[in-house]
C-alpha cells in the first residue's frame, strides 16, 4: 500500500464525521465556557485542555467554599440572635467585633476552651446516643 489510492466499499463510505471529530466538537463548548480561546483549543498544545480542566475545577472549589462559609455565617448569625438549642430562654450573643475566621491560630484562649468544651460536650452526646442504640439492638 505504498502510494496506491485505497478505495473503500460503498457500504463503509457515511457521511457521518470521525468519532474523534465528533469529540472535539462536543467538548468545545465547554473549554469556550472555562475561558479557553478558540485558537488554543483547535491549534494549541492539548495539555492546555488539562491545564483549563483543572483551573476550571479549582474555581468551582473555591465557589464551593465560599458558598459554604456564606452559610456558616448566616447560621451562626441566627443561632446567636435567636438561640435554638436553650433549656431556658437567653439573651441574644451581641454581634462579635471582629470577623469570624477559620484560621485556628487567630482563636483567643477563651474561644479555644468554648471549642474544646463543645467537641466535649459533642463527644459526650456521641457516645450516651451510641450506647443507647447498641442497648436498644440487643433488646429486640
Amino acid at each position: 500500500m505504498g502510494g496506491e489510492l485505497v478505495v473503500l466499499p460503498p457500504e463503509s463510505q457515511t457521511t457521518e464525521k470521525a468519532p474523534y471529530t465528533k469529540l472535539f466538537w462536543d467538548a468545545y463548548p465547554a473549554y469556550i465556557a472555562m475561558g479557553m480561546p478558540p485558537d488554543e483549543y483547535w491549534n494549541g498544545d492539548a495539555m492546555a485542555c488539562v491545564a483549563y480542566r483543572k483551573a476550571a475545577e479549582e474555581q468551582r472549589k473555591k465557589a464551593d467554599l465560599a458558598s459554604w462559609q456564606n452559610g456558616l455565617y448566616v447560621y451562626h448569625a441566627l443561632c446567636n440572635a435567636a438561640p435554638l438549642f436553650c433549656l431556658k430562654p437567653q439573651e441574644p450573643t451581641p454581634y462579635p467585633e471582629k470577623p469570624f475566621s477559620f484560621d485556628k491560630s487567630v482563636l483567643t484562649a477563651d474561644e479555644e476552651a468554648q471549642v474544646q468544651k463543645a467537641a466535649d460536650m459533642f463527644s459526650a452526646y456521641a457516645i450516651n446516643f451510641n450506647m443507647k442504640r447498641h442497648k436498644d439492638e440487643h433488646n429486640d
